[in-house]
């Protein structure tokens, strides 16, 4: 590589965006193969040492609230909530109490999704949508809202999304059934389902291996509209509209990594974890086994970013100079904020600004 700006590299290869498109083609079960891009220069973090004597020892959520606050949660009973502000990462407080109190959580909240500067918590004990404001001091208990619907028999809910205040989707399964449907929409009080949609791949499996084979992260588009899913062992990702229909599902085919690193000897993980606004989905791209993502330190395995848009189209790529595992973004200040679950003392900070603006512009 040579010492250009990563930039030019970068509005190069997003002239040829339209290129590829045109190798988009749908398959016999209608998903579209899409073509990769190329990978431009290594992102390169600063280290923001985190303060307040806070520690990140098991780090699981990472949130921008409204580009005023950078939220981020740890799997514990207690203080499970730190929050910082933005741009400048100060930290503010730890939030967040075990108990059965109105602001106490039995368990750890795996499920959290964010309107502005409001939290919404999924509560699998009380079967609830649990709503915070938040501010400079804490968290402000609004208003809680059942989210269940019949047939659940109790198992809690599996990839809890926020489409609007009335409208929430999950992964939907039924106890013993082989059920068509990959989503089930809700609404906040209503104990049958509004609608199912989406389907699975075509398999020979049946559930529940097929469910946790196509097990799936979700994002929402802010405004409500849409929202993405992207498989974790295929690399496939799906686009629905607020309504359940799919507007695009696509087959990414990679010539530029080697898809089976380690040709067929345990799970390729692709894409966990990401962050949209409304113009760009974000992901955290793997390529790898979770046994080298989440378990293994001493690793020189450094994931990349990837930046799609809402249609479908890949418009950026460029591995992290360091292993990370979550991140979010600020498109406002022009900043990606990321942890690792190796390094308890730094927030990485990455400039984003230049990626983010050319990708606007061309």
């Amino acid at each position: 590589m040579t010492n250009k700006s990563p930039v030019l590299f970068f509005k190069i290869s997003l002239c040829l965006v339209f290129l590829i498109s045109a190798c988009q083609h749908a398959d016999a079960d209608g998903y579209e193969t899409v073509s990769a891009i190329a990978f431009q220069e290594e992102l390169t973090a600063n280290l923001v040492s985190v303060e307040g004597g806070i520690e990140l020892l098991n780090p699981f959520h990472i949130l921008n609230m409204d580009d005023q606050y950078l939220v981020i949660t740890e799997v514990r009973e207690d203080d499970f909530l730190h929050v910082f502000t933005l741009p400048d990462l100060q930290f503010q407080y730890s939030w967040g109490q075990h108990g059965r109190g109105p602001d106490e959580f039995m368990f750890f909240p795996r499920f959290i999704n964010q309107n502005e500067k409001e939290l919404h918590f999924y509560d699998a004990m009380l079967q609830q949508m649990r709503i915070f404001g938040i501010g400079d001091s804490t968290l402000v208990n609004l208003k809680e809202n059942s989210l269940f619907y019949d047939g659940q028999m109790g198992s809690p809910l599996n990839g809890v999304l926020r489409l609007n205040d009335s409208l929430y989707t999950a992964h939907y399964e039924l106890p013993d059934e082989n059920v068509t449907n990959e989503f089930v929409a809700l609404q906040p009080g209503r104990s049958n389902p509004v609608f199912t949609f989406g389907y699975y791949p075509e398999t020979d499996l049946e559930d529940p291996d097929r469910y946790f084979s196509f097990n799936k992260s979700n994002m929402v588009k802010p405004d409500g509209s849409k929202f993405a899913a992207s498989y974790f062992r295929y690399n496939i990702l799906k686009i629905f509209n607020s309504t359940g229909e799919t507007l695009i599902a696509i087959n990414v085919q990679d010539s530029f990594i080697d898809e089976d690193p380690n040709n067929g000897e345990g799970d390729i993980l692709y894409r966990t974890k990401g962050w949209a606004s409304d113009s760009y989905l974000y992901y955290l791209g793997i390529y790898t086994t979770s046994d080298v993502f989440d378990e293994n330190p001493d690793s020189t395995y450094k994931p990349f970013l990837e930046i799609w848009n809402w249609e479908g189209q890949p418009l950026y790529r460029a591995n992290f100079d360091r292993h990370i595992h979550s991140f979010t973004v600020s498109e406002e200040h022009g900043k990606l904020y990321g942890f690792s679950t190796h390094d308890i003392h730094h927030i990485y900070e990455y400039d984003v600004s230049e990626i983010i603006n050319s990708i606007r512009n061309d």
